[in-house]
């Protein structure tokens, strides 16, 4: 301020820290309003960390598209596929998670192949040409190469009924991707490891078909000439008596896709889908150790009580006091303790929860499965352990009773543990959206507009005084030149 330029020159007072004593009752106001601020701001980043932790939980533990669905029967069914007979490299077994258990054969006579023309190797002078360098050739080019011709007339050919027709200067690639995106239903392409061109029925076995008119020799030239008729697999599943004709090398059945690789021996192969408990075993594992983690937080939470000794930290108190980074980082933990000590809408959850640990679910409860309590104490018993033994024993006699305890949709009757969980932790993630965290929004907002106010009537407050301070001085001046002409006088007349 303008006032502050040379206060107390005269005087000889500190006139910032008597300014500052006075207008002490108006910086209070300040830091209280700022303290209420900066505790709103902490509720509300407190509510914003939870709802995000809940969120992670469920996303990776609850949601059905989650990494760990624990609302899927994949989680509590795991397969194993054991080759028990030879020639196991002529096929590959993958369950689903509906296959039933039991012991499989399979014998492939034939495996699927496909329509294919295959031409003459195309090299220039014994120089092996890159697909580039095909790619870029024009008709007249290929010509030239495979027949010595140097005509400039174009081509015409057909393929499965489908007519082309391409001027002398049109690339190869050109020619190749006309074909392939036509109706024609095949593939042309040029490899560069058998330097040769091949046309490809896209539909495996005896279906796919392969019929060319070449109008005036061109892809004759290329060697494509001959047509070598795709043929069907022949597969005897569980000793039938009749083949299955597959016009692919896969067979989906009974919840399992079987890929065949080669022919198989006249025995077939011989194969077991075994249960493996130990995939739904530590998925159970997971899921309660990271659900009890987040439990006793959420009690911790609720239940630690706000130490009134220590209010968030103003920055006016942070300079008069001239903290360190490290005691005011020390300050603030205890300042934030207990931000949301018996804080409604979070013992809600809590209490749903523990109320939903102990639910029937269809009849039966979590403990009759080996999930049960962790304990009496007010925390403990929002925990939950699982007794292995007893779980997996559950899973092995009554794998449809385990599956409907955890995770039958929830409707106004029924549901299962984790959807009705997952009902519940929604409900407080949208609650304190709608309500909590848009409430302290609102504080926030006016608490700065209640601050910018006060801080307004601080500089008026404080400028008065200087002008007061200042005036002050400016008759002490005046004294003081007074003085110093009477003592000038006196001086001379002595």
């Amino acid at each position: 301020m303008a006032t502050n330029a040379i206060t107390g020159l005269f005087s000889g007072m500190d006139t910032d820290s008597l300014v500052k004593v006075m207008v002490m009752s108006q910086q209070q106001k300040i830091n209280n309003l700022e303290q209420k601020k900066i505790t709103a701001e902490w509720k509300r980043d407190e509510y914003i960390d939870i709802n995000n932790r809940l969120r992670m939980f469920t996303d990776k533990f609850v949601s059905v598209l989650g990494s760990t669905s624990m609302s899927s029967r994949s989680a509590y069914s795991d397969l194993k596929v054991n080759m028990t007979g030879g020639g196991s490299g002529s096929v590959v077994v993958n369950p689903g998670s509906s296959v039933q258990p039991g012991q499989y054969n399979v014998r492939v006579d034939q495996i699927a192949t496909t329509t294919t023309m295959t031409g003459n190797r195309i090299s220039d002078d014994g120089k092996i040409l890159s697909s580039s360098e095909i790619n870029g050739m024009t008709v007249r080019n290929m010509r030239q190469l495979v027949s010595g011709e140097s005509s400039g007339s174009g081509v015409e050919f057909t393929i499965n009924g489908v007519e082309f027709s391409f001027r002398a200067n049109t690339s190869m690639q050109t020619i190749m991707s006309a074909v392939n995106s036509s109706s024609a239903g095949v593939t042309m392409s040029y490899s560069e490891a058998s330097e040769r061109f091949t046309i490809t029925a896209n539909e495996m076995g005896e279906k796919g078909n392969i019929s060319v008119y070449d109008n005036n020799g061109f892809l004759g030239s290329l060697g494509l000439a001959w047509v070598e008729q795709g043929q069907d697999a022949v597969v005897y599943f569980n000793g039938e008596a009749e083949a299955r004709s597959l016009s692919s090398n896969s067979l989906s059945i009974g919840g399992m896709q079987i890929s065949f690789i080669r022919p198989t021996s006249a025995d077939g192969v011989d194969f077991s889908i075994d249960a493996d408990y130990q995939k739904p075993l530590e998925n159970m594992r997971g899921f309660l150790a990271e659900f009890n983690t987040l439990m006793s937080d959420l009690f911790t939470a609720y239940n630690t009580k706000p130490d009134r000794k220590y209010a968030p930290l103003t920055e006016n108190e942070i300079e008069v006091l001239e903290l360190s980074d490290r005691e005011i980082e020390k300050w603030e933990d205890r300042a934030r303790q207990g931000l949301l000590y018996r804080d409604k809408r979070l013992g809600d959850l809590i209490s749903g929860v523990r109320t939903l640990m102990g639910e029937a679910f269809g009849g039966s409860t979590l403990s009759s499965i080996g999930i049960i309590s962790g304990g009496y104490s007010p925390k403990e018993s929002t925990k939950l352990v699982l007794d292995e033994e007893k779980f997996l024993t559950a899973l092995q006699k009554d794998p449809d009773k385990v599956l409907n305890i955890l995770t039958a949709a929830v409707s106004d009757t029924a549901g299962g543990f984790v959807p009705k969980l997952s009902r519940q932790i929604e409900s407080f993630i949208g609650n304190t959206k709608s309500y909590s965290i848009s409430d302290l929004d609102g504080y926030i907002h006016n608490y700065g507009k209640r601050i910018t106010e006060q801080e307004a009537k601080l500089d008026q407050l404080s400028e008065r005084y200087y002008r007061q301070y200042a005036k002050m001085e400016t008759v002490l001046s005046q004294l003081q030149s007074q003085q110093d002409r009477v003592m000038a006088m006196f001086n001379m007349n002595q």
